[in-house]
């Protein structure tokens, strides 16, 4: 056993590449049963994860105050970059979630550009294929590396990193950055009937949507058709994007799949999710490395909806008084505003928010946003947004009709530009 802190995350000795978000939701709520089956997280002698990177987010996504709870771990007794990486290649090769075959690639193309050279027979042995298929792979090395550095400077360009980091990352001078982004830009610019050719766009100011499709789950998420939606009328390819209530990270997913540009913020990220959402207080102003965003997409917290759900930071929306909550979204829209200047006249700025009934008051945080942020911007649309028919729960229901009262069933989604 050995505190959950201690665990370190190293992506150079660790070969599976990318990770399952809902995965290691699934995992949070179960880890009874995961340990109850020796399914244990491997680690070698520093610590370094080298099996069980969905089992420690879970860990980590369940014991999210608790960095020093311990864990049961195995440890392999071994150390050294390139044997850990080996090692740990191994045993993920093994059992039911093996590596995907990519990652397997990308292993293999490692293990023979380490310095001991290993043969294409060991490679194989290794990572449970044919000698064959490690040949096969090994044919194209130039060009498998190529190609995962130019995959790797797109998501970097889509994540909003400047050039010179990308440059930095992928181990290119940055000019050589410049002129792949120059050409990749060029063919999605004016594209935007390609990228949309599976999309029907809502026509009516009613955006009605089954409940939340998202794979990553977490408390206040919305569809993503109504980013798709927004994304649709309001943005062109390579716009920037910015969402500083990223919660689960919806807006990653649908800004990737729509050659849209995103800077995601969150006062709280989720450890699924943290190596792409950046962690920013929003009170203390915009971002300071946020480039001019062509379009805001904001989904704060409903106020009291959501209270200590996220957080507890007093700077979290849903922790202040109504006060407090309606100068921050003017505050926002005032930032906005400057960061935009006269640089973006189409810039756009969108809120989706509901109402709140507290002790039979109603308390219409569409319309007091709306008077937030109108004192900086203008406002050109309005649409709204039913929930899901299941909002409100059996009880609720219930209660309001022996009452008399009527229950709320749609969100404000209004959108503001200069």
């Amino acid at each position: 056993m050995i505190p959950l802190s201690q665990v370190i995350f190293d992506p150079n000795v660790y070969p599976r590449k990318k990770h399952d978000p809902a995965l290691v939701q699934r995992y949070a709520e179960c880890l009874e049963v995961i340990e109850a089956r020796g399914n244990f997280i491997c680690v070698a002698k520093d610590f370094r994860l080298m099996d069980g990177r969905h089992r420690m987010l879970a860990y980590q996504t369940r014991y999210l105050n608790q960095p020093h709870r311990e864990i049961p771990v195995l440890v392999y007794p071994v150390d050294g970059d390139d044997a850990i990486f080996n090692l740990a290649a191994e045993i993920n090769s093994e059992g039911r979630w093996q590596l995907v075959e990519s990652d397997k690639r990308s292993a293999a193309i490692a293990m023979y550009q380490q310095e001991s050279r290993p043969s294409q027979g060991e490679i194989a042995q290794r990572l449970r294929v044919r000698k064959e298929k490690v040949s096969d792979w090994l044919k194209g090395v130039l060009e498998e590396e190529e190609k995962q550095r130019k995959e790797t400077i797109w998501e970097l360009y889509l994540s909003c990193h400047t050039q010179e980091v990308i440059a930095e990352v992928v181990g290119l001078e940055q000019n050589t950055v410049s002129d792949f982004l120059r050409e990749i830009s060029e063919k999605f610019r004016g594209n935007d009937t390609d990228i949309f050719r599976d999309f029907k766009p809502q026509v009516y100011k009613l955006w009605n949507f089954a409940k939340a499709t998202n794979e990553v789950k977490h408390f206040g998420n919305i569809p993503p058709e109504i980013l798709d939606n927004l994304l649709y009328y309001y943005t062109q390819p390579l716009d920037v994007v910015f969402d500083p209530f990223a919660g689960g990270g919806m807006t990653i997913d649908v800004c990737t799949a729509r050659a849209r540009r995103y800077y995601v913020s969150d006062l709280t990220p989720i450890p699924a999710r943290a190596e792409a959402i950046r962690e920013w207080d929003l009170t203390q102003g915009l971002p300071l490395d946020l480039p001019v965003p062509d379009f805001v997409f904001l989904d704060p917290p409903y106020w009291k909806q959501a209270e200590q759900r996220y957080s507890q930071k007093p700077t979290d929306l849903a922790n202040m008084d109504l006060a407090g909550f309606l100068k921050s979204i003017g505050e926002i829209a005032k930032a906005v505003k400057r960061k935009w200047n006269s640089s973006r006249p189409n810039g756009r700025l969108a809120l989706i928010i509901g109402e709140w009934k507290e002790e039979g008051r109603f308390v219409d945080l569409a319309f007091q946003s709306y008077t937030a942020i109108t004192k900086y911007l203008s406002c050109y649309n309005r649409i709204q947004v039913p929930y899901s028919t299941e909002v409100h729960g059996g009880a609720y229901v219930k209660q309001a009709q022996e009452n008399k009262e009527t229950l709320y069933l749609c969100r404000d989604l209004m959108i503001f530009g200069p």
